[in-house]
């Protein structure tokens, strides 16, 4: 899960830009957690020195701070953690073209008063993550695109991906949910073929990881937690094959 720090110096806004961040996280059921909100510089400086992993800092370009600034708190960040991404909050968007100046390299910014497209732009930055950081998408978790929703899940909890009775739609069983999104079995198997997925069906792509059994006779298998998809005759051999090799 990845980590979101907060570093505003207006409590007001902190708490502002912490409720909403919070709410664009459980709404649309994103990786994410918000480690730290805080107006102290050095106390988010600490803990980043400490993380393993790459965060996502909010960060108030004009930190009234007699430690930093905003500008050198980012340059300090980037060099603890290279691979981390910077979103600055301004209320001055003329303020962000100093970012290249520092060598940020900052990924956008969020202008402070404009609080009707707070959450808007909150979910943009988060998304763009997802779909840059290696350590949250790539190698961890499926995500799906549902309109101005985002939702993930980790490849371990997924069972298996279905044909939908609604047209050009598929749907996903995990251990945790079950969603419906646009889109066609073929690309969902390409995308998880390297991540121990298999097509038994031409309306089925189960996850071999949580396949509990294989009924060879009626020809179904059966998931971990007692679902049950098609297997048809074609891919039966193959699928024999690859549960000896899990």
């Amino acid at each position: 899960m990845t980590e979101l720090f907060i570093c505003e110096d207006n409590p007001a806004i902190a708490k502002q830009i912490t409720a909403h961040a919070a709410n664009v996280i459980e709404e649309n059921q994103l990786d994410f957690s918000i480690k730290l909100t805080t107006s102290n510089p050095t106390t988010l400086l600490n803990i980043v020195k400490s993380s393993k992993e790459p965060g996502v800092y909010f960060l108030d370009i004009d930190l009234g701070s007699n430690v930093m600034n905003g500008l050198e708190l980012a340059q300090k960040i980037r060099e603890l953690d290279p691979r981390g991404f910077i979103i600055f909050i301004t209320s001055d968007t003329e303020k962000f073209q100093h970012t290249f100046k520092y060598k940020i390299e900052a990924l956008d910014y969020i202008v402070k008063q404009d609080t009707d497209n707070l959450e808007r732009r909150l979910l943009e930055c988060l998304t763009t993550i997802i779909s840059r950081n290696p350590s949250s998408n790539e190698q961890s978790q499926f995500s799906i695109k549902d309109g101005t929703r985002i939702i993930t899940e980790k490849y371990k909890n997924i069972l298996f991906f279905e044909v939908s009775s609604k047209v050009h739609k598929i749907k996903m069983h995990s251990l945790t949910k079950q969603a419906e999104f646009y889109g066609s079995l073929k690309d969902v198997e390409t995308e998880l073929l390297k991540h121990n997925f298999f097509r038994c069906h031409q309306s089925y792509l189960i996850n071999l990881t949580n396949v509990k059994e294989v009924d060879v006779k009626n020809r179904f298998v059966y998931m971990i937690n007692g679902q049950k998809c098609e297997v048809s005759y074609r891919a039966l051999t193959e699928l024999k094959k690859m549960m000896k090799q899990n």
